[in-house]
C-alpha cells in the first residue's frame, strides 16, 4: 500500500489545525466559565464588603446611640449632684438665718 505524501501531510495539518482549533474552542470556553467564576468571586467580593460596610455603620450607629445615653445618664447624674447640692446649701442658708435669727432674738 502506497501512500501520497501530499495528501496525508494534508491529512495531518487538517487534523492539526481541527485539535488546535477544538482546543482553543476548550480554552475560550474555559475563559469564558473562568471569566464568569471571577466575575461572580468579584460580585460576592463587593456583596460582603457591602455588607462588612452596612454592619459597621450599624455598629457605629449604636455605640453613637450608647454614648449619648451614657453622656445623658451622666449629665442627669451631674443634675442631681448638684440639685442636691443646692438644695445642701439652701437648708444651710436657712440654717444659718434660723441661728442668725436666733441670736438675734436672744440679744433683745
Amino acid at each position: 500500500m502506497t501512500y501520497n505524501r501530499g495528501f496525508v501531510e494534508e491529512q495531518v495539518i487538517h487534523k492539526s489545525e481541527f485539535y488546535f482549533n477544538h482546543f482553543k474552542r476548550i480554552l475560550a470556553g474555559k475563559s469564558l466559565e473562568n471569566g464568569r467564576l471571577l466575575n461572580w468571586i468579584h460580585k460576592q467580593l463587593e456583596d460582603y464588603q457591602d455588607d462588612q460596610a452596612a454592619a459597621k455603620a450599624f455598629i457605629q450607629e449604636r455605640k453613637d446611640e450608647l454614648n449619648k445615653s451614657l453622656a445623658r445618664k451622666k449629665l442627669l447624674e451631674v443634675d442631681t449632684r448638684v440639685s442636691a447640692i443646692n438644695v445642701k446649701e439652701d437648708q444651710s442658708k436657712s440654717m444659718m438665718l434660723v441661728i442668725h435669727e436666733f441670736r438675734q432674738n436672744e440679744t433683745k
